[in-house]
């Protein structure tokens, strides 16, 4: 399938290009989303129940595998139990073209991005986040959650940072004057202690059994709780 493109203006190639792409990732999100859904559905068709470890479900099989055993032991279910899992493994073979079609257009676009390499950048959509030149950045977890910023594809990071906020990933462009890293800064709270996050504290004494505790102020002579890393709670005056 071929995407037409119209470009009418410097860096609006770039930018078109990759709030297609966007519009396609977020789709096989989607898409990719119901896949798992329906690999648990797959697992209850089953009377096989998940397992957890550190407060997450584990699923003994993979989507395939789970597919090839519904298929193999269809034939001995009840009529009751058939039902829901013909209707289960026909939105597999269903959701799987559909994330195939969504691959297939999104491929000549990737191309292009991968023949030109321009700038990319991509927002955390959590409270405060940086915005990094992908999605890879060895400061995020596997499971961080972005958004693109097509608006900004193609743009040097000085201009990124004009259009958008001092909000870049110092990893991401080390070249960025340290302030662009910093992220928006938070408002003072004229009401806290100068010894908040601070080691300013005498009289500590352990009362928890995984090493944090509670000192002295030195600065508002309160008793304060104070972290495994030996520093103050924030606190009022």
């Amino acid at each position: 399938m071929t995407t037409q493109l119209t470009t009418v203006a410097p860096n609006a190639r770039e930018a078109e290009i990759d709030s297609k792409l966007a519009d396609l990732w977020s789709a096989g999100n989607t898409l990719r989303d119901r896949l798992a859904s329906l690999r648990e559905s797959l697992h209850y068709d089953l009377d096989i129940r998940p397992t957890y470890q550190r407060r997450q479900r584990v699923w003994p099989h993979t989507l395939d595998e789970v597919v090839a055993l519904v298929e193999e032991r269809f034939p001995s279910m009840p009529r009751w139990e058939q039902r829901d899992a013909e209707r289960h493994l026909t939105a597999v073979a269903e959701t799987r073209t559909k994330l195939a079609a969504n691959r297939a257009e999104a491929a000549p676009l990737e191309s292009l991005y991968d023949a030109e390499q321009w700038n990319r950048f991509f927002l955390v959509t959590n409270a405060n986040g940086h915005i990094h030149r992908s999605m890879q950045c060895s400061t995020c977890r596997w499971d961080t959650r972005f958004a693109w910023l097509p608006e900004l594809s193609g743009l040097t990071e000085k201009d990124a940072v004009e259009a958008y906020g001092p909000k870049l990933c110092s990893v991401c462009f080390p070249s960025a004057p340290v302030e662009w890293t910093l992220g928006e800064a938070k408002p003072v709270d004229p009401n806290q202690c100068a010894g908040s996050g601070t080691g300013d504290y005498e009289n500590w004494r352990r009362t928890s059994y995984t090493g944090s505790g509670h000192g002295t102020c030195k600065h508002c002579g309160q008793s304060v709780l104070v972290t495994t890393t030996g520093r103050m709670r924030k606190h009022k005056k």
